[in-house]
């Protein structure tokens, strides 16, 4: 069942809920032991695989138990919550292996965007104290046109983007709360559009 009923959870979003506060991990990329721990066996960073999932050389990754079903369901909130890549996503961190990263160091593409979500030169970026040798600059440069030409990026953090890099205090409740918010307003335009339909 989907729902609780008597004020119950609906159990299939507060299980959505419990998944997103472990994927929160690898999306803030913040806590650097269990990072360490979970992907010790990783040939690249975590935010490859959260938003490059299909790349047939990271089908390791999903042989993983417990990796696979978080995946499964991330992919899935993924679908729906994001039109785009969000700023929040290392490029930096995708193209190099995690543990040879330090934790500081991930840059993001909030970090490396003006207002109008260009890339910033080398220069730029050398002037606001981030500094990236020209290899791997080249590879953000070449990242970068890839994810715009193919997905556009996000430059403003939407509801699920705050929560993911906001604190961990009642993180499930702000999880569900959200995900339910999003469900009833998505029911809501559904139930207009058959409305239409049958008129």
């Amino acid at each position: 069942r989907c729902t609780g009923g008597f004020g119950l959870p609906a159990w299939e979003l507060y299980y959505k809920a419990a998944i997103l506060t472990w994927i929160k991990y690898w999306a803030n990329l913040r806590n650097k032991r269990v990072l360490t721990l979970e992907g010790h066996d990783l040939e690249a960073g975590w935010h490859a695989f959260m938003w490059n999932p299909g790349n047939k050389n990271y089908t390791h990754f999903n042989r993983h138990i417990i990796r696979s079903s978080l995946l499964k369901v991330w992919k899935e909130i993924k679908h729906k919550h994001y039109m785009k890549i969000p700023g929040w996503v290392s490029v930096m961190e995708a193209l190099i292996h995690p543990n040879a990263l330090e934790t500081g160091r991930n840059i993001r593409y909030y970090d490396v965007l003006n207002p109008q979500g260009e890339l910033r030169t080398n220069q730029e970026l050398r002037e606001q104290g981030m500094k990236i040798e020209w290899w791997p600059y080249l590879q953000l440069k070449t990242r970068y046109k890839k994810d715009m030409e193919e997905f556009g990026i996000e430059i403003k953090p939407n509801q699920l983007d705050k929560i993911l890099e906001g604190t961990d205090e009642k993180l499930i409740s702000k999880m569900y709360n959200y995900l339910l918010e999003y469900e009833m307003v998505e029911e809501i335009v559904k139930g207009a559009m058959i409305d239409e339909q049958g008129m």
